[in-house]
C-alpha cells in the first residue's frame, strides 16, 4: 500500500492495520495531526486522492472500489 499525497501537499493518506483491520488515516502537514479517515467494519486500503483533493478512492478487502467524500465522510461503492 503506497501512501497518497493531496495535490496541495498538505495531507498524506495511507492505510494502517492498527487494530487488526486496515483503515485509512491522514496526516496534516501544518498541524502535524493524524486522523482516521475510514472506520469500515471490513477495512479499507490503498487510498488514492482525487486531483482536486475532495475525494478519496479506497479498496475494500474483496477489491471493491469505494469513493469517499472527504468533506462529509460519505462513502459509496462504485
Amino acid at each position: 500500500d503506497a501512501p497518497s499525497w493531496s495535490s496541495d501537499g498538505e495531507r498524506l493518506f495511507w492505510s494502517a492495520d492498527v487494530s487488526g483491520i486496515p483503515q485509512v488515516r491522514s496526516w496534516a502537514v501544518t498541524s502535524q495531526t493524524v486522523t482516521q479517515v475510514t472506520n469500515a467494519p471490513d477495512g479499507r486500503r490503498d487510498p488514492q486522492v482525487s486531483p482536486v483533493g475532495d475525494r478519496l478512492a479506497v479498496l475494500g478487502p474483496d477489491g471493491s472500489l469505494s469513493i469517499i467524500e472527504l468533506a462529509t465522510g460519505t462513502e459509496r461503492v462504485v
